[in-house]
This record gives C-alpha cells, sequence and structure tokens, in this order.
C-alpha cells in the first residue's frame, strides 16, 4: 500500500470538468456544529427536510480530518484489492449470517467475457461483526490486514452520525436519545463500511445505463467519500415529496440529474428512509445514481467508500412522536408495524435486484 496517502494524483488523476450540469449542495462546518453554533444547526434542519444532501466541512476538527485520513487509507485497500485479488477470491466473500446481515459480503452486478467486473462491484464489512463478534466475524486474509482501520472508520462516522442526529432530535422537539439510542455501534443493526470500484468502460465511452440505478437509501444516514465524478442527485424531488418506494425511480428525465463536485476535505452526506418513516415524511431522503465520470475522468477506475448507519434491528419502523412531527394516519396506524431489519432487507433486496436488471 502507498505510504504518501495525501498524493493528490491518488485520488483525483484529472480535474473534474467545469461544463457539466452541477447541484450547488450547502456545506455545513462540522466545527460548527461542534461549538453549538445555531446557524449552522438551522441550515442542517433546513437541508434535512429538504433535498437530504450536503457536503460535511470536515477541514477544522481533528476527528474529522482523521476520518477523512482513515477514507484516504481505506481508498488504496480498496485499489489493492480490487486489482488483485481474484474474482473467485471476492466471490468467496459471502454475506454473513445469512438474511441478518444481506448487505455484507461481496458483490457484483455484471462480469464481462474475462470474467472481470465491468459495471460495479463492491465489498460491505459488517460494523456489528466486526466490532461486537469478531469471533464469529472472520474477514478474508486479503481484508484482515486492514482490520484496525475499518474498526477506527466505523467508529468515527457512527461519532459523525450521532452528532448529527442530536441536532436533529433537538430540531424535532424529540427527548434527548430518541434517536442517537437506536443507533449505536454496540447494537445489533445493520451498519456497514462499503468500498466500491466502478471500472472505466473499455471503449472509453460513458455507460448507457447507471451502474448504480437511481434510488433513495436504506439507512437513516450515509457518509460518502468519493474523488471523481458520477454521483448524480435529481431535483424531481426538492419540492419535498416524501414517497420512498422504487416505482417512480426511472421517471426523472435525463435532463433532472445533476453531478455531485466532489469537495476536498468534505463528506458528502444524504439521509436515508428510514430518517422518513421515523418522522412521518418531516425529513426527506435524496433520490440519487452514479454514472460513468464526467469527462476526461471517465477513461480512471473509480473508487469510493462509505458507511452509514440504520436503527438497530428490533426498532419498530413507526413515526416518533413529536408536536412537529405530523402524527400517523388511521391508515398508518392499521398497518403491521416491521422491525427495522425486516424494513431493511425488503428496500435492499429491491435495491439490489434493480441493479442487477440494470
Amino acid at each position: 500500500m502507498p505510504s504518501a496517502i495525501d498524493s493528490h494524483e491518488d485520488y483525483y488523476p484529472v480535474p473534474f470538468p467545469n461544463d457539466v450540469p452541477t447541484i450547488p449542495l450547502a456545506k455545513i462546518s462540522i466545527s460548527n456544529l461542534l461549538s453549538g453554533n445555531e446557524e449552522e444547526a438551522n441550515t442542517l434542519f433546513r437541508v434535512c427536510t429538504n433535498e437530504g444532501f450536503f457536503y460535511l466541512d470536515l477541514t477544522a476538527e481533528p476527528r474529522g480530518q482523521k476520518f477523512s485520513n482513515e477514507a484516504q487509507k481505506l481508498h488504496h485497500v480498496a485499489k489493492d484489492v480490487f486489482q488483485n485479488v481474484s474474482i473467485d477470491e471476492k466471490l468467496s466473500f459471502k454475506p454473513f449470517d445469512g438474511a441478518a446481515h444481506l448487505d455484507t459480503g461481496y458483490k457484483c452486478t455484471s462480469l464481462d467475457e474475462e470474467r472481470k467486473p465491468d459495471r460495479v462491484e463492491f465489498l460491505n464489512i459488517s460494523h456489528y461483526g466486526l466490532l461486537c463478534e469478531p469471533e464469529k466475524y472472520k474477514l478474508p486474509p486479503w481484508l484482515s490486514k486492514s482490520e484496525d482501520l475499518y474498526r477506527s472508520f466505523m467508529e468515527d462516522g457512527n461519532w459523525i452520525a450521532n452528532l448529527i442526529f442530536s441536532i436533529l432530535e433537538r430540531k424535532l422537539h424529540l427527548p434527548p436519545g430518541a434517536l442517537t439510542s437506536i443507533h449505536q455501534t454496540k447494537d445489533a443493526s445493520g451498519d456497514f463500511l462499503r468500498m466500491l470500484h466502478y471500472p472505466a468502460p473499455k471503449d472509453g465511452k460513458p455507460l448507457t445505463k447507471a451502474p448504480t440505478p437511481s434510488h433513495t437509501d436504506a439507512s437513516s444516514i450515509t457518509m460518502l467519500f468519493n474523488w471523481q465524478g458520477g454521483l448524480q442527485i435529481t431535483k424531481a424531488r426538492a419540492a419535498g415529496e416524501s414517497k420512498v418506494d422504487l416505482e417512480d425511480a426511472d421517471k426523472e428525465s435525463e435532463d433532472s440529474w445533476y453531478y455531485v463536485k466532489p469537495e476536498p476535505g468534505c463528506l458528502i452526506v444524504n439521509l436515508g428512509d428510514a430518517m422518513v418513516v421515523l418522522t412521518n415524511g418531516l425529513l426527506k431522503s435524496g433520490k440519487h445514481r452514479v454514472v460513468t465520470p464526467p469527462g476526461p475522468q471517465g477513461r480512471f477506475n473509480r473508487y469510493s467508500v462509505l458507511t452509514n448507519a440504520r436503527p438497530k434491528n428490533d426498532t419498530l419502523m413507526r413515526s416518533l412522536k413529536s408536536d412537529m412531527i405530523n402524527p400517523e394516519s388511521e391508515e398508518q396506524l392499521a398497518e403491521e408495524a416491521i422491525t427495522a431489519l425486516e424494513w431493511s432487507m425488503r428496500k435492499v433486496r429491491a435495491i439490489l435486484a434493480r441493479a442487477s436488471a440494470s
């Protein structure tokens, strides 16, 4: 693994083009959030009740900088594994403990004639498995050498997630702990660390279909590091639509999609559908997809790293009660409450089915 993890060319092989449509996301400072800056907290809440996506600037806070440095190291882990480990070895990394950990293990949506991934491949490592059940959760040798890095990245990501949840609790007039208590690393949940590889198209032309199709996340929050373009957000739901199913996932016109320009020192944060459910539509999840990087960036393999937070497995997926949150309708109350585990399994299966079919 290269020792100079801060080499600019390792992450940004060529500049992001300035002639493609981009979406201007709010940039929120983690330092300001930690210091109790009320204006920054208000911006966070406004974003979370509208588009659900924002940049989190990590540069002025030591633990935030540590998290960013860990992501850079994981970029190199991903590059080494995806380029040098055989497809058969990668496929041997199976989901842990069956359906209870549907989001863990190696996945690849398609292979070319040489049995090489040609759209997207990714590795998922379970937070709960690695942090709480290490005697049962065994990573393959080609992954296990970086276990300490994975643990630190997971813990730092959970710290950031709970900082955001604590502010949302206050803005939603919820009691302290209403959100933070159900997003702890000590509890069994579907949280994971994910490393992704989007191979550059062999013919140099952008793929006609998005390697990661349009979707909203099956999480409470997702925290993404990417260094090349490719992530796109649609403006079609910016007016505040709260629907979170996948029925209309491909109805947006192509001109409604905008690139998210990677910002050095910043994390890209988006709310997932669990927060929509828990607030009965007040908070919003952002619909997004990943396409071939724009312009000259499309000639290079794209790597990204993310972690997420989901409610602990036994959380009932019903709206929380607050004077800020609309009460559930009679129809909603008549529906059987399901746990976060069952809810996330349904969501993930639907997303994976769409990715495989695209």
